[in-house]
């Protein structure tokens, strides 16, 4: 697999892919369309598109899958340049991910930060990341960071991405695109890839999307690291689909549970959620 993602990587670019996507509408044009179509993120699902269908193909073919849990940490691009250097609204500075083996055990890591093209990280990011223009000024631009990450994936083994929301995986597709990088070889990638977050959601019956701190708290998983660090959320995150994938009854922090039973459609979660319940003497 690792093998067969090189080479694809490293083949001839597509210029057209960039200047087909419109920056600002909610559509790719028609003839985008017909390039990047199966890697599309609002286009209806379709019989057999559902997650469990996904999950199933390799099980069907009694192939046990290895998963790569991967988060990415963004940037803002400035409108102004969203016009000139680089028409997608953000840029990825930093790219983490777990690898988790057929018996569900996290077995590696990856990590790298990136150095934006058209982006700046502001105040904001700084705060929510703790990632500065330090981090990232000696860092790899995005094509070697994800040649690198490419190369750390295992050769020849079946694998399955996996994030929280499909957020990472339309960033992908649209910086490559951007920066005219060929993604055409990778549609069994883009097209299996699991939606942590969607199916936390199967997992409590509701449409609610929660965030991952949420979810981790629900779970009754001791969150690790920082938020919003990739690393440790690819980490944070493949604990909770580890879980979601072994634990057929999937065992709830006993607030939550409580809440559920009581009828409580929702239960927003943070530290002071789980100290709620207790009474002081």
């Amino acid at each position: 697999m690792r093998r067969q993602l090189s080479e694809w990587f490293q083949s001839a670019r597509t210029a057209e892919i960039a200047m087909l996507i419109s920056p600002h509408l909610p559509y790719i044009p028609e003839r985008a369309e017909r390039i990047l179509g199966p890697y599309r993120t609002d286009r209806p699902k379709e019989k057999g598109e559902g997650l469990a269908d996904k999950r199933d193909q390799g099980e069907k073919r009694g192939i046990r899958m290895n998963y790569v849990v991967i988060d990415l940490e963004m940037c803002n691009v400035p409108y102004c340049k969203t016009n000139r250097d680089y028409r997608w609204r953000m840029e990825t500075i930093q790219i983490g991910a777990v690898l988790v083996d057929r018996n569900f055990e996290i077995v590696d890591k990856f990590s790298t930060y990136v150095k934006p093209q058209a982006g700046s990280i502001s105040d904001f990011i700084k705060r929510l990341t703790g990632i500065t223009a330090y981090h990232v000024k000696e860092a790899p631009a995005f094509e070697q960071a994800m040649s690198d990450f490419i190369s750390w994936l295992p050769a020849d083994e079946d694998i399955r991405f996996v994030s929280w929301s499909m957020t990472d995986r339309k960033q992908i597709i649209e910086e490559a695109a951007n920066k005219n990088i060929d993604l055409s070889g990778l549609d069994e990638i883009f097209e299996t890839w699991i939606d942590a977050q969607d199916l936390f959601g199967e997992k409590m019956d509701t449409t609610q999307c929660y965030r991952l701190s949420e979810a981790l708290i629900a779970s009754d998983i001791y969150q690790e690291g920082d938020s919003h660090d990739g690393l440790d959320d690819a980490y944070n995150t493949a604990k909770l689909f580890i879980k979601m994938e072994t634990e057929p009854d999937f065992i709830l922090n006993e607030t939550y549970r409580s809440a559920k039973e009581d009828g409580i459609e929702h239960l927003s979660f943070n530290v002071g959620s789980l100290f709620a319940t207790l009474q002081v003497g």
